[in-house]
């Protein structure tokens, strides 16, 4: 379809709802009105008509777009900048887990993609994990991730991910230490995420994962006793496109 606006004569006096209502159909004809009869049939497209995204690597890493952003975290595997949890430091609340948080601003009704990837460990407990039959049963959860957006899950099951706790690789090692720190390696799991989000509200949101930790027991023999949970290697990107 063609594109057409009404011609503005001299002294015509211009409002600011015709202005906007002129750059309401400019939008809407970029975005989703041109037809391939509105374009030239030769060459036509220079470097000029394209836009230059914008790369930022300041601590809101991110790039912006055409017609959209993309915001990213990235953090590596050593343990200097891994986050570290207790159940003391959060009680029965929830955390949310540094670098796995992204805050963006995008208009109502959008359909953001989230795609993140982290690794997680429970590290101190003191009971044992036995790598034969009785391992078929899950041990006790030392927490669970969930995705959120301004705090509230979203994305229900698709979306959570549960972590054991690690105990010891054997009781009868020479120290719990060294079990322990051998258990942490054995249950190390690698998650993801990934989901599609319809953010309604137009403004500023916060997209990433939370954590939960249940409250410990107290001995072995509780249904839980993990100490500290650990997680590095994370990553997260948060795109949308704006129509």
């Amino acid at each position: 379809m063609g594109l057409s606006l009404t011609t503005v004569a001299d002294g015509t006096t211009i409002t600011a709802a015709a202005i906007e209502g002129y750059i309401s159909t400019i939008e809407t004809y970029l975005n989703e009105g041109v037809a391939s009869g509105d374009l030239l049939s030769t060459a036509w497209v220079e470097s000029t008509h394209v836009f230059k995204p914008e790369f930022f690597g300041s601590p809101d890493k991110r790039a912006e777009l055409m017609s959209g952003d993309a915001h990213y975290r990235v953090q590596g595997d050593s343990m200097y900048t891994a986050a570290a949890f207790h159940h003391d430091l959060i009680k029965d609340g929830t955390a949310y887990v540094p670098g796995l948080q992204v805050t963006f601003k995008c208009p109502a009704n959008t359909y953001v993609r989230v795609l993140c990837s982290f690794a997680a460990f429970e590290w101190g407990g003191i009971g044992a994990v036995d790598e034969g039959p009785a391992a078929l049963t899950p041990l006790p959860r030392a927490g669970t991730f969930k995705l959120h957006l301004d705090g509230s899950t979203v994305g229900g099951f698709t979306t959570t991910r549960p972590l054991y706790e690690s105990g010891m690789s054997d009781p009868a090692a020479p120290t719990q230490e060294e079990s322990c720190v051998v258990g942490a390696l054995v249950a190390r799991k690698q998650h993801s995420i990934a989901e599609y989000v319809l953010v309604g509200t137009a403004g500023t949101h916060t997209l990433g994962v939370a954590l939960t930790i249940p409250k410990p027991g107290i001995g072995a023999s509780a249904s839980y006793d993990q100490r500290h949970v650990f997680v590095l290697q994370r990553s997260i990107v948060v795109d949308f496109y704006q129509l």
